[in-house]
């Protein structure tokens, strides 16, 4: 994901957890906690379970900050496979 378009979308996937070969169910649901118990990225976790897909410019408004807050926090959800 970018900051360079507005038109850009975010869209949740459909995998409710990133693959972890070899790790137990309660390793997995820790990293997970950690992943998305920032603010910021449950917002943005929050607002796409409400919404399919939303522009980068409606996120950043829905959730009432900057370009770069929604940038950083948005690609490691994406990294960690929860939007696309």
């Amino acid at each position: 994901m970018s900051t360079r378009s507005n038109a850009a979308a975010v869209e949740r996937t459909t995998m409710m957890a990133p693959p972890m070969p070899g790790k137990k169910a309660s390793d997995t649901a820790q990293l997970l906690d950690r992943l998305i118990h920032e603010r910021m990225r449950l917002g943005i976790v929050s607002a796409l379970a409400a919404n399919e897909v939303l522009t980068f410019t409606e996120l950043k408004r829905l959730l009432d900050t900057t370009d770069g807050n929604v940038s950083v926090h948005a690609r490691k959800l994406e990294e960690a496979g929860y939007v696309s």
